[in-house]
């Protein structure tokens, strides 16, 4: 079986009512996961669609699916696992919307201020899925403050280390980048890589 991720931006992609078509008829063994944070880059989910919640987009095509606060950890647990438990036992695919939070850019060249106010921001500040299933683990006696210290030590340490691995893997060269991508390039593609080239070659005797 698969499991695929997607954003409420790639809803308005026609892709998407593809797979959806194509998956229902077939009975493929496929979990659609929506990840609605509210933003397509900058486009509100609101413009996007005229429906109340994606989930109910599915309906149409004969998949069932499941409308889930993807802030908790249990929540998506308990949902995923259905979903998986049908395309394993050849019901076919099931979509899952989680409804979540971009807290961050969506791109380093992203500027969120310009499109949602702090208010918002703060409001999911406080649905966080890591504090709130802390809260639940140390409720239960599950979790004290030691081991949450020690945790997000060994997590940090984890994340240094994956990046000096990676700036230890060799450079990539610019210049490659279009070898790989099919035996035969399109008139179009070789178009493109000409033109790719030559703002290289402008780039490097100017100094940049």
């Amino acid at each position: 079986m698969v499991l695929t991720n997607f954003g409420d931006g790639a809803f308005s992609q026609g892709i998407v009512a593809e797979s959806f078509n194509f998956a229902a008829v077939d009975k493929a063994p496929i979990v659609f996961v929506c990840e609605n944070n509210g933003y397509a880059i900058s486009m509100p989910v609101q413009r996007q669609t005229g429906a109340d919640y994606l989930a109910g987009r599915s309906i149409g095509y004969g998949i069932p699916s499941m409308r889930v606060d993807g802030n908790d950890v249990l929540a998506m647990i308990v949902a995923t696992t259905d979903a998986v438990e049908r395309a394993r036992k050849g019901e076919g695919p099931t979509l899952l919307e989680a409804v979540t939070y971009r807290m961050s850019l969506h791109t380093t060249a992203d500027d969120p201020k310009v499109y949602r106010n702090e208010e918002e921001v703060e409001y999911w500040k406080t649905r966080c899925p890591l504090a709130r299933f802390e809260i639940y683990l140390k409720n239960k006696n599950l979790l004290d403050e030691a081991a949450i210290e020690r945790t997000a030590a060994e997590c940090e340490q984890e994340v240094i280390e994956g990046r000096e691995r990676f700036r230890g893997r060799a450079t990539a060269n610019p210049r490659e980048v279009f070898d790989s991508m099919y035996e035969k390039l399109s008139p179009e593609l070789e178009d493109q890589k000409r033109e790719y080239l030559s703002k290289l070659d402008r780039k490097n005797e100017e100094g940049h």
